[in-house]
Formats: C-alpha cells, sequence, structure tokens
C-alpha cells in the first residue's frame, strides 16, 4: 500500500519513524472508509489516544497507532446484541478489501479486539489494532466531526469521534486505572 521511499521521504518530513508512520497512514485510511460506509459511518465514534494525538492539534512525540471505536447506535442492549454481528461482518469486509489478515481477540462482554495483519511497505509483517467496545454506546455528549493530523497532506483525514469531554475522561480514567 505505501512504499519504503514514500515511508522513508514521509519520516524525514515529519521526524517520525517510517513504521509509526504507515500504521498512521493505514489508521487514517480506515478511519476515513469507516466514516464513509452506510452503515458503520452512523454506528462507531473514535475515541482514546489516537483521537487527542491526531485530532487535537497535531502530532505529540508519541503517536497512538490503534484505533478504540465505540458503538453508538442503539442505547437498548437487545438492539445492540442484533446489530453486533453486523457491525463485525462489514468491519471484516471492509478491512479485508484493503487485503488485512484478521486475527479476532476474544468476544468479551464489552466488545473484542480486532488485529489487522499487514505486509509492510518495510519489508515485514505488522498490524494494526481496533478495538471495537459495544458498552459505552450512550454518548454524554455528542459525536463531533473533525479534520485530523496526517503525515501526508494529499491524503487527508476526517472522522467521527466521541466529544471531546469524553475523550479526556476516558483518558483521565485510564491514567487512573
Amino acid at each position: 500500500m505505501f512504499s519504503r521511499e514514500y515511508l522513508d521521504r514521509l519520516g524525514a518530513e515529519t521526524g517520525f519513524g517510517p513504521d509509526t508512520l504507515e500504521k498512521v497512514l493505514r489508521l487514517e485510511r480506515l478511519l476515513t472508509r469507516i466514516r464513509h460506509h452506510p452503515f458503520l459511518g452512523e454506528q462507531l465514534v473514535l475515541k482514546g489516544g489516537t483521537a487527542l494525538n491526531l485530532f487535537f492539534g497535531g502530532p505529540v512525540p508519541r503517536l497512538s497507532v490503534d484505533l478504540d471505536l465505540n458503538y453508538v447506535h442503539a442505547i437498548a442492549r437487545e438492539e445492540m446484541l442484533r446489530d453486533k454481528p453486523e457491525v463485525e461482518r462489514a468491519l471484516r469486509l471492509l478491512v479485508e478489501g484493503d487485503r488485512y489478515r484478521l486475527q479476532w481477540g476474544r468476544d468479551e462482554h464489552a466488545g473484542r479486539k480486532i488485529y489487522l495483519w499487514y505486509w509492510s511497505g518495510l519489508g515485514s509483517d505488522n498490524h494494526i489494532e481496533l478495538d471495537v467496545n459495544f458498552l459505552h454506546r450512550v454518548p454524554l455528549v455528542p459525536a463531533v466531526e473533525r479534520d485530523g493530523w496526517t503525515p501526508d497532506p494529499d491524503l487527508p483525514c476526517r472522522a467521527v469521534l466521541a466529544g471531546t469531554e469524553e475523550i479526556l475522561a476516558g483518558k483521565v480514567l485510564a491514567l487512573l486505572d
């Protein structure tokens, strides 16, 4: 998907390692595809470190390279349980279209991790992680659509994020945990 030369050039321009930049570019592509997806675009919002790192003021010295997503479509547990297999199926089809090899984490009460394996432009096997949470489906504040920092201005990234207050509260709770 991305050549070594391209990643090395972006690394020289941004100061980040090519491996990290490839993950960021892949995550941003995935976020864009989720936002445009007719089903997933209304079901999932981004939260966590990647949301803070890429969508609030630009990159920080340590870039987060995973996606933490909240399912926010249905408040009722029964409806969420009906949607969950469809969300997972839509995600599987979406990422398989980009030739990822999927490894599903355990199906936990709150959600599950999905590991997306790929052959890197740097010549090695690598992966990115998606963590889909079905427990925190009642937003406290409205979701927001924001433009994010990207290492390549020719590949803009726009995503739907959990509300700013929720993202910050989640990071504070993670810090205290």
